[in-house]
């Protein structure tokens, strides 16, 4: 495939997912338990949900299986889609795009298992209960936790395409800038200070 071809292809893919997330976010926001959905059907025909009909099947479907984790999803979505629209990947490639796919789908899990275990009240949707309680069996509680925040980390980096690694120097570097502002800082005020008493000792000695 031409090369303009594919990027344009691509740039239209990226934009119409920035679309579909903006209405699944709306459709998400505004999620009535009692509209008629993919799985809460009823004989009512008002539908509150501001994605209409499409939108309350859409959100009850999300919230039903991952519950908050369908936010995460359109934040992975709509990550993807700028990195796609405004940087150039130089690894980009067919096996990696699946192992960011397969990644993002372990962080969602993850993610919804977490919120499960520290919120409850149906965090994680049947996805984070069913696996937060299959874990729990075998790892108890904080086996678990430490079991999920070990898949966690790596598959964080993997979803939205970035190393800890350079996170962390580059934090490091922010310190570095910010201490080494601070120490100026304090040098400058203590300069001040001493110019400030060696004056106010001078004008007491010619008064006296």
């Amino acid at each position: 495939m031409p090369p303009y071809i594919k990027n344009t292809l691509l740039n239209f893919f990226s934009f119409f997912l920035i679309a579909l997330s903006l209405y699944i976010f709306i459709s998400l926001v505004s999620y009535d338990i009692s509209d008629s959905g993919f799985f809460n059907k009823n004989s009512s025909d008002l539908i509150q949900n501001l994605g209409g009909p499409l939108g309350a099947s859409i959100a009850d479907f999300l919230f039903t299986l991952v519950g908050f984790g369908g936010y995460v999803i359109l934040l992975i979505g709509c990550v993807w889609s700028i990195q796609t629209l405004f940087y150039e990947d130089p690894y980009s490639s067919i096996t990696k795009a699946l192992v960011r796919i397969v990644s993002s789908l372990f962080f969602i899990i993850c993610f919804c298992s977490i919120g499960d275990l520290y919120l409850g009240n149906n965090f994680g949707g049947v996805l984070g209960s069913t696996v937060l309680k299959e874990i729990s069996s075998i790892f108890g509680n904080i086996g678990s936790l430490i079991f999920l925040v070990i898949f966690l980390i790596p598959t964080t980096a993997l979803s939205f395409n970035f190393s800890w690694i350079e996170k962390l120097e580059q934090f490091g570097k922010l310190l570095i800038v910010i201490s080494n502002y601070s120490w100026n800082l304090l040098k400058t005020l203590v300069s001040k200070l001493k110019e400030m008493l060696m004056s106010l000792l001078t004008k007491s000695k010619d008064i006296v």
